[in-house]
């Protein structure tokens, strides 16, 4: 969350609110969605670091073969946002669009800034190449309300999409941990493990329940200790996925045999 302090103003640092969960409530989806439709990685298991961020284990036997040059080539690819005309683009906005004024307008009021304001501007006079410049109308909403007139005025559509894509991106796109998942030496946050900073657990979680996450209801050690915290319903997360995983595993080893015995087969005429 800490890479997300431009843009939003409920809380900083370390902090994570439910507001600011929101971001990785979409986060999760558009990733996880990306990993499954434009990769084919169908295991992916959502960790909640304990603090102020989410962890994704991407448990396909073919990604767990990628040396540390693909996994750089995927990370980058995921990190430099989608290009124009593509499915990836299509995923992304999809899911932040219908969210954006939700989460930028009303709950983070960030047009309620000049400065903030000042750097949706600036994308708007790249893609326009003008000089425009808005100041702040009382609400985040009358200030969006009116930036966004500007924008429908324009007489290319394109041009108009372009502009929206790209303020929405902005503010929504995940912000990713390039470093961590580009080397398989990295460490992944394991689950149930203790965060040492809050004694929060970490624990797994559903993507299609990311919505429901209660980030100040989380397990938490001295909970666990005294017995009010109840770890069951995410060790049966754990358990189903590691069911996939088994499965998953029986049908690559027997489909890499078959392959394996294909290759030795001399030919025949």
């Amino acid at each position: 969350m800490t890479d997300y302090d431009k843009v939003r103003t409920c809380c900083s640092g370390a902090v994570v609110c439910q507001l600011c969960w929101k971001f990785l409530v979409l986060a999760c989806k558009s990733i996880d969605t990306i990993l499954k439709e434009l990769f084919g990685f169908k295991i992916n298991l959502w960790i909640y670091s304990g603090r102020r961020g989410v962890h994704c284990w991407v448990c396909d036997p073919a990604a767990r073969r990628l040396n540390d040059f693909k996994r750089k080539a995927l990370i980058e690819f995921l990190n430099s946002g989608p290009n124009s005309n593509s499915r990836f683009l299509e995923i992304c906005w999809e899911i932040f669009q219908p969210r954006f004024e939700e989460i930028i307008v009303q709950d983070q009021k960030l047009f309620e800034n000049q400065e903030r304001l000042n750097e949706c501007v600036e994308i708007i006079n790249e893609e326009l190449g003008t000089d425009s410049k808005f100041t702040v109308k009382g609400s985040s909403e009358e200030t969006w309300a009116e930036i966004l007139e500007f924008i429908d005025s324009q007489p290319d559509p394109k041009l108009i999409d372009q502009i929206k894509y790209k303020i929405c991106f902005k503010y929504l796109y995940p912000r990713l941990d390039i470093f961590v998942s580009m080397e398989m030496a990295n460490l992944l946050k394991s689950p149930f493990s203790v965060h040492p900073k809050t004694g929060n657990i970490s624990i797994p979680f559903l993507v299609e329940n990311v919505e429901d996450f209660k980030v100040d209801s989380v397990p938490n050690l001295a909970g666990l200790c005294e017995g009010s915290d109840d770890l069951t319903p995410y060790v049966e997360i754990l358990n189903n996925v590691s069911d996939q995983l088994r499965e998953s595993n029986r049908k690559d080893s027997k489909r890499r045999s078959a392959i394996c015995q294909v290759q030795n087969v001399e030919p025949r005429l």
